[in-house]
């Protein structure tokens, strides 16, 4: 009987036979006799048997059980703090070697990441793996968590959530507030989206064996995921500072505001005799420039810088109003004898904020805000500015790292990164940048010291003879409740002190009206005791009836009412003495702004 043997497919003549039989140590197909090449069957001695013919044994090798390559649960966490740290780290160094920040921000800094760190060992001490929600932007309040959770476990549970990498900016400027520097949120915002630290796409600075080992959503926490808007680093920090007073008891101390308020001065370029008058109001209303604690609804005047700010803005409503009405000092010597051209001052500020885009250039910190429709404006400069930053932040170095990342070679060949003719992109110069921006600076407050006016001079002798109301240095005193509100010249001076403190031109609005407020009370405070000290024997009730129709004959020229272009004039507070308040000035707030006192910007 013949035996046949599988094997492969006979293919002769397209023959599909897969079976053979043997003749003469020869092997024919079944189907046709087709004679299969290149397959001998030789004869072995029955003795030598051992020896196997067509089969091979091999050592079966140690089965070692493969590992998750994406770490879970409490090992993920584990590195990604790693990784975050890392990420802080370099913002320090970065602070201290390129901004020429002292070396002790680094000590304080890793106190501060310690703290936060033991609000989350609970976590680091579990092994369930949860899904997170993360976000840059701070965390919020919502109404289940108002209604299930007293204020205690709210923010025991926000201390168990994993920080957002806009902590880290917040981690590194409560450093420098307790090293008492004059380091504003502008400056941290503008170090951050001109990526003069590490920020923008901060997962480039973690090494690839870190983060090829990290879960999705821990990646997409170390990376920017939206554009670092106004508002949200002081909405972080709020947070943060509220965080460690409920965890740790941890008060803050106050805001430096000597040298926060000499830096505005100067940045906005207005006379140093602001700094007198704002210091002077700051003692009228007792202001202290503390950090919000735990206890009720924050106001937009509850930061410090904020309520600085807004300060400021007053005093140089008062001395040197928007609005082109001829006021007059008293003598050569008063406060409010200079003036303020905002004519020219607008024309500065607007030349230093284009400093970055001068010459064609589109400028350090607007690539990211560059949309579709503008790239048809470009210019081929720009146009290789732009993709030399795309190549930077998004194209790993090298196809290998590119495949690491998951681009294959293939397609980097055909779309080949750096520029057509060769040439290399600029090296970003940081300490370069900064110089330039100095140097702008000293420029802007030259020419805004420059353009300085001198006043009028009526002396209160030829006043009190004119027959014609003389206008003092801050009579007529205006009031702006919304951005509609706001003259050309008054905008462009909001907006640029706005972007001293990173916040919004609503928030520093609202600010300013709160303070305004608190100016209306002091007065209404001055008065009452006045009139008390004058009835004698009269109640205070009594009192505050018969000064109803005193404080507008007080007011004089000065009441509210409206002006001679038809906006809203608001008098002041006649209680004021100069003497007080160095040429504050008359200034009467009517009572019609209770709406103001509702004005609120949540903390959280």
């Amino acid at each position: 009987m013949v035996q046949y043997q599988k094997g492969p497919v006979c293919g002769v003549d397209n023959c599909r036979e897969t079976r053979y039989y043997e003749d003469s140590g020869l092997l024919f197909c079944r189907r046709n006799g087709h004679q299969r090449h290149g397959l001998v069957i030789t004869q072995q001695d029955e003795d030598e048997d051992f020896v196997s013919q067509g089969q091979k044994t091999r050592r079966k090798k140690d089965v070692q059980e493969k590992g998750s390559r994406i770490y879970t649960g409490t090992k993920a966490l584990e590195l990604f703090l790693q990784c975050y740290q890392l990420i802080l780290r370099k913002q320090c160094w970065t602070l201290i070697h390129t901004h020429h920040l002292p070396v002790e921000l680094e000590v304080v800094v890793k106190d501060l990441w310690e703290l936060r760190l033991q609000l989350l060992k609970d976590r680091l001490q579990t092994t369930v793996d949860t899904e997170e929600v993360f976000s840059s932007q701070p965390q919020t309040d919502t109404e289940d968590e108002a209604k299930d959770h007293d204020a205690g476990k709210k923010w025991e549970l926000r201390g168990r959530q994993t920080p957002s990498l806009l902590e880290t900016l917040s981690i590194c400027y409560l450093g420098t507030t307790i090293l008492r520097l004059p380091i504003s949120l502008g400056d941290f915002h503008r170090w951050a989206t001109r990526e003069e630290i590490p920020f923008i796409r901060a997962i480039r600075e973690v090494p690839n064996v870190m983060k090829n080992k990290l879960p999705a959503r821990y990646i997409a926490a170390l990376d920017t995921q939206s554009l670092l808007h106004a508002d949200d680093l002081r909405k972080s920090v709020i947070h943060l500072c509220l965080l460690f007073n409920y965890s740790f008891e941890l008060v803050l101390p106050p805001l430096n505001h000597p040298l926060f308020l000499f830096r505005y001065i100067r940045d906005l370029a207005l006379p140093l005799e602001m700094y007198r008058v704002t210091s002077r109001i700051t003692e009228l209303l007792s202001i202290a420039y503390s950090f919000p604690t735990l206890g009720g609804r924050q106001a937009a005047s509850s930061f410090p810088e904020v309520r600085l700010m807004a300060l400021l803005v007053v005093a140089v409503k008062l001395h040197h109003p928007f609005d082109h009405v001829q006021r007059y000092a008293t003598a050569l010597n008063d406060s409010g004898i200079m003036t303020v051209d905002w004519d020219l001052w607008c024309k500065e500020q607007k030349d230093f904020d284009k400093r970055l885009t001068s010459g064609g250039k589109l400028g350090r910190g607007n690539e990211l805000k560059t949309q579709d429709r503008d790239v048809l404006d470009m210019t081929g400069a720009q146009m290789d500015e732009y993709l030399d930053w795309f190549e930077r932040t998004w194209v790993p170095e090298g196809n290998q790292q590119a495949q690491k990342g998951g681009l294959p070679a293939q397609l980097l060949d055909m779309f080949p990164t750096g520029r057509l003719d060769g040439s290399s992109a600029p090296v970003v110069d940081l300490k370069g940048l900064i110089d330039a921006d100095q140097e702008a600076l000293d420029a802007k407050l030259k020419a805004a010291q420059g353009s300085l006016k001198t006043r009028g001079i009526v002396s209160e002798e030829r006043a009190g003879k004119s027959k014609v109301p003389v206008r003092r240095v801050g009579s007529f005193y205006k009031r702006y409740r919304k951005e509609e509100d706001l003259p050309p010249t008054a905008k462009v001076f909001y907006e640029a002190a706005a972007s001293l403190i990173a916040v919004s031109l609503h928030t520093l609005l609202v600010a300013v009206l709160q303070t305004e407020q608190k100016l209306l009370k002091y007065r209404k405070n001055q008065l009452k005791e006045a009139d008390v000290a004058d009835s004698g024997d009269e109640s205070p009730d009594q009192a505050q009836e018969n000064h109803k129709d005193k404080g507008m004959e007080d007011a004089g020229p000065m009441s509210a009412g409206q002006g001679e272009d038809g906006e809203e004039q608001v008098t002041g507070f006649p209680g004021l003495t100069q003497e007080d308040i160095e040429r504050l000035g008359s200034l009467d707030i009517d009572n019609s702004d209770s709406e103001t006192s509702r004005m609120r910007t949540d903390s959280d």
